[in-house]
């Protein structure tokens, strides 16, 4: 039997420089701490690609919502308009009468930066129209104007949409 000139507690020690994992030295023993350029480079592309494709459905999804917003005020202003005119047996031409708190026009949302104005372009005795004009960021909304008259017809202006689509 081949004897060893180190003590027995020493036989099998490792020295501490050769200990590796898949062929890289444990982290311990690196020099340099921290990621590659070429690994921040690739979060870098990944996010990037993952903005690309989020933030324009994003952006589609938060128009649409402020599109309901101007659409559920003007069924409301339809359903008071009606009201209005089993009363007074015409319609109203200002929002005061109808009981808004506005005189001529009202901002979706009521704030400095509104997303619609909604407007009462007709009031006679017979007939009314009132419409919701796109403002601010949603301009480049594909539905454009809504309009609701007297019959209840919802139409739009000015959109690359047809009506149907948008109401």
């Amino acid at each position: 039997m081949l004897k060893s000139s180190l003590p027995s507690d020493q036989l099998y020690a490792v020295p501490k420089s050769s200990l590796s994992f898949c062929g890289r030295p444990f982290a311990r023993n690196r020099k340099h701490k921290g990621f590659s350029l070429i690994e921040l480079m690739t979060v870098v592309a990944i996010l990037s690609i993952l903005l690309a494709i989020v933030v324009p459905s994003y952006q589609a999804h938060v128009r649409k919502a402020r599109r309901v917003d101007a659409k559920a005020m003007l069924l409301d202003l339809a359903g008071r308009q009606e009201r209005y005119n089993s009363v007074y047996n015409a319609y109203a031409d200002t929002f005061t009468k109808l009981g808004y708190t506005a005189g001529v026009s009202i901002s979706i949302p009521n704030s400095s930066q509104p997303n619609y104005l909604i407007t009462i372009t007709t009031g006679t005795a017979t007939a009314f129209k009132a419409q919701a004009a796109p403002t601010g960021d949603q301009t480049s909304d594909a539905c454009g104007t809504f309009i609701i008259d007297q019959l209840g017809a919802q139409t739009t202006s000015g959109g690359s949409v047809p009506a149907n689509q948008c109401w």
